[in-house]
């Protein structure tokens, strides 16, 4: 799949200018959210007209602002989200020592935002040639984790179907499935989960004890979630694929 191809033109070109303008001013960023999973090679079914980013500080997210008032963006009454000069909206986590120690960001204004996965966001980000410009985008693995957390926390199927999605597709256009998949040992995994199943075992690799816990818990009460119930739609078609991921994250090889 081509990573562009569900972003639209002013996406792009908003995309552009936030990471050269963080990149120049030697910021370090990573985009997450639903656009960084099409950039990773997820086909969604949906389209998304917003910006993730998650952006490492040393004092709070004024660090950045003046990069980004530099690069014609305009503030908004939420402390942590931007526009651009075409409306694009931004959401600019900032990461200090301080959020990634609590595992949460807090903002003046009295609003916090979980930390989860964000360091690992961070640490674990490869570069997208976009053509326009170099991106900094999270490792799918994280990216799904963050969706799954962000999935206990908000209502709707939004983030929990980008997660699905991923680990669906995850492994699919090569071997992996076949070969490092013992399908005698693990029963209950088919072709078409063993993606899931390989997701997770990749994040391991990635994240931290700490984020792995939490993220443990997380799956463990999605699976239990009216959302995944045999009554909807997304349990029905889904619930294998979930419980595929959660046996990964378990650590049974």
């Amino acid at each position: 799949m081509d990573p562009m191809k569900g972003l639209e033109p002013h996406i792009l070109t908003a995309l552009c200018q936030v990471a050269n303008a963080l990149s120049r001013s030697r910021v370090p960023y990573a985009l997450i959210g639903a656009n960084a999973l099409m950039l990773q090679g997820v086909e969604l079914d949906r389209s998304t007209r917003d910006l993730d980013f998650v952006v490492a500080v040393r004092q709070g997210l004024e660090q950045v602002r003046s990069v980004l008032e530099g690069a014609g963006m305009r503030f908004s009454s939420v402390p942590h989200r931007f526009y651009t000069e075409s409306g694009v909206e931004l959401d600019v986590l900032p990461l200090d020592s301080q959020a990634e120690r609590r595992q949460e960001i807090h903002f003046p204004d009295g609003a916090r935002i979980s930390a989860v996965g964000l360091a690992e966001a961070l640490r674990c980000s490869t570069e997208v040639d976009i053509r326009r410009c170099t991106v900094r985008v999270a490792k799918l693995p994280i990216l799904v984790a963050l969706k799954l957390h962000s999935a206990t926390r908000r209502p709707g199927e939004r983030d929990l179907r980008d997660a699905l999605a991923a680990m669906l597709q995850y492994a699919s256009e090569n071997e992996r499935r076949f070969v490092e998949v013992d399908y005698g040992v693990h029963p209950d995994l088919m072709y078409e989960t063993a993606g899931a199943f390989l997701l997770a075992r990749d994040l391991r690799e990635l994240a931290d004890d700490s984020t792995l816990t939490r993220l443990q818990a997380d799956v463990n009460a999605l699976i239990t979630d009216e959302r995944m119930s045999d009554q909807r739609e997304l349990g029905v078609r889904f619930a294998q694929l979930l419980r595929a991921f959660q046996l990964g994250l378990e650590g049974s090889v």
